[in-house]
């Protein structure tokens, strides 16, 4: 790392990729880019947790029969925390494959939210705003929302969210119903409670809305770089490359 900046005002780095083409529901072509926005910070300060979460682990982890690690691979504290959210637009063509450089002509209908990408904990979501052709011209405006320490985005405030994966919540909840012990039945719910909803969660202080990025950077490819932007080709651990270099799996809108 040879240079950072501050939060504000946002320097917003981007990225325009090509799709295809595909049919409407109203029977016209219409060509597909990805657009990817990317946040790239300069550490995660891990998970905001509290003194108890230690001793809660050690149950809660016990009763869900799973290592403490598996659930909080990715939230430790590191170097580096590369964001993005992605952003899916449409635009009507009589010559597929060839595509418009006109701005006006592409509309959104879909975004993905990446949260914790690639990890156990992996909270990414798509939000679908319209199927192709259904309600073209059709441009929302998305409110990206970062998890506080984490940079986890959500198209909502994701304040007190848990990221402790469905299937261990539901292990550990299966072993509780056995407790016959009542001490240690409320023992074991505090532990669930204090690890799912108090400290493996996402958290959220709404400063208000950041003022619109006026520095945007388009860095071309991962493969062929453009306007300085060297350090997407890093290969290291929480980089953008295998991320940019992938496909998301957009649903047949």
């Amino acid at each position: 790392m040879q240079q950072t900046f501050g939060p504000t005002p946002p320097r917003l780095y981007y990225r325009v990729r090509p799709l295809g083409y595909t049919i409407g529901s109203d029977s016209q072509y219409y060509n597909l880019i990805q657009i990817d926005y990317l946040t790239a910070w300069n550490r995660d300060d891990g998970l905001i947790t509290g003194a108890g979460c230690t001793a809660a682990y050690g149950i809660f982890f016990g009763l869900a029969g799973v290592a403490t690690s598996y659930v909080l691979n990715g939230q430790e504290d590191h170097i580096l925390d590369n964001e993005r959210t992605a952003h899916l637009l449409a635009s009507r063509t009589t010559t597929p494959g060839v595509y418009s450089t006109n701005v006006y002509d592409w509309h959104g209908i879909a975004a993905y939210t990446a949260a914790h990408e690639g990890t156990n904990d992996d909270s990414s979501m798509i939000i679908s705003f319209a199927g192709v052709g259904d309600a073209l011209p059709y441009s929302p405006k998305l409110t990206i929302s970062l998890s506080k320490s984490k940079h986890a985005s959500y198209g909502f405030n994701p304040d007190g969210m848990t990221l402790v994966p469905a299937w261990v919540r539901a292990a550990a909840a299966y072993a509780i119903q056995f407790i016959t012990d009542p001490y240690y039945y409320l023992i074991a719910v505090a532990a669930y409670e204090t690890t799912c909803y108090v400290c493996i969660t996402e958290k959220f202080d709404d400063p208000g809305y950041a003022q619109l990025p006026s520095f945007f950077v388009n860095i071309g490819e991962p493969n062929m770089l453009i306007n300085g932007s060297h350090w997407i080709a890093d290969t290291g651990q929480y980089s953008y490359y295998p991320k940019l270099n992938g496909y998301i799996l957009w649903p047949l809108l």
